[in-house]
């Protein structure tokens, strides 16, 4: 394992999001986002499925794909008006990341 204060803040967790560790580590990164719009998700236990907010995307570390994140937001917080449905089954993600890896190659 790598002995660096962001590397084990990630690795083992912790309360504060993943972009202040990176940016309070002094990392330059950047976002390439893989998809993005609306689905489905019930947010308790026998809840209503609400239309939510949603994004899946690669951080970029000194242009090297790092980490993938899917993020899912409450509507309360962030309304989902507007935004395309998307269904982010294992399929769909794998291929979107495949997508995006192979252009990587390509460009390289």
């Amino acid at each position: 394992m790598v002995n660096h204060p962001v590397v084990n803040e990630v690795v083992h967790g912790g309360s504060t999001p993943l972009g202040l560790v990176l940016r309070d580590g002094g990392i330059e990164q950047r976002r390439q986002i893989l998809q993005y719009g609306a689905r489905r998700q019930a947010w308790a236990p026998d809840a209503e499925n609400l239309l939510s907010p949603c994004r899946s995307y690669v951080i970029m570390i000194s242009g090297n794909p790092v980490f993938y994140i899917e993020e899912t937001f409450h509507p309360d917080v962030i309304p989902a008006d507007g935004l395309p449905l998307v269904h982010l089954s294992a399929g769909d993600k794998l291929a979107a990341l495949d997508d995006f890896l192979d252009q990587r190659l390509m460009a390289s």
